[in-house]
């Protein structure tokens, strides 16, 4: 029997700082009035895929509307909300262990609504190759990884490398005829692009805040150190971009029947080592 042999479509991100300014802020403003958000989303998510282009001949595009997912999104914000009522609580310890009790509580629910979303992006996505994407991955072991996350998200550190299980998870479980999505990044290189990324916004802020904090909050220049506490997350989407565009160079699309395959193990290793 002759050896099938394997062509990979590897992915690239071309967007910029501005525009993800512009989008994410469209999408936080629509998430905040809670209703408008799936819209939001859908807006971010045709602009992610606008900026994909690919080592081949390959086109994509992004066709959900936010009046298919509206309610989807609204749920989740107000689930993402309902943690935040603790802070309402007098005692510091009552605060902490109420709002880690409803992160937890909640997540059945978080998580069915995140496997709506994923299904949804995986079918409203459209490659110019191969048939329709289907996301065929089950709540339990979804449930798990969410489950796993909000663990990870207290200690912040095992961060990066439960979200590349969870990506790698996401891939294998993607339907795409008889091609085959793989994700390639390893938890330590995102954990310190993660932390690169963090520096500006975490450094700006900590300066600010001391200069807040000693001036006991009601001397003039109180309000320009707040708008300078605000300037300080404005280097956040240019470094998203910056490691959006390592999380793209490490999906590969695995096509048979159309050329040599690569090696994956060097894949691996060229994705990890690209800044």
């Amino acid at each position: 029997m002759p050896e099938v042999e394997i062509r990979q479509t590897r992915l690239q991100f071309k967007g910029t700082g501005f525009q993800a300014l512009g989008w994410v802020l469209l999408s936080f403003v629509l998430g905040i009035l809670v209703v408008p958000a799936g819209w939001g989303a859908a807006a971010l998510y045709r602009w992610g895929v606008r900026s994909l282009s690919f080592n081949d001949d390959t086109k994509a595009s992004f066709v959900g509307r936010g009046r298919e997912v509206w309610w989807q999104f609204a749920l989740l914000a107000v689930v993402g909300y309902l943690p935040h009522l603790s802070r309402f609580l007098d005692d510091e310890l009552e605060r902490t262990l109420v709002s880690i009790g409803l992160s937890f509580c909640l997540l059945p629910l978080s998580t069915e609504l995140w496997l709506r979303v994923i299904r949804w992006v995986a079918a409203k996505l459209r490659l110019s190759f191969g048939p329709g994407l289907q996301f065929e991955g089950e709540y339990f072991p979804f449930l798990g990884w969410m489950v796993l996350f909000t663990l990870s998200s207290m200690v912040l550190i095992p961060i990066p490398w439960v979200m590349v299980a969870i990506l790698r998870w996401i891939c294998r479980n993607i339907k795409f005829g008889g091609n085959t999505i793989l994700f390639t990044g390893s938890g330590g290189a995102l954990f310190w692009r993660g932390l690169v990324a963090a520096l500006p916004t975490a450094a700006i802020a900590l300066v600010v805040g001391i200069a807040v904090g000693a001036s006991g909050g009601d001397s003039p220049g109180t309000a320009f150190l707040v708008i300078l506490y605000a300037i300080a997350f404005l280097p956040l989407p240019w470094m998203l971009v910056w490691v959006t565009r390592w999380l793209m160079r490490c999906v590969v699309i695995n096509r048979p029947g159309e050329a040599e395959p690569d090696n994956i193990e060097k894949t691996v290793a060229d994705s990890d080592s690209t800044v």
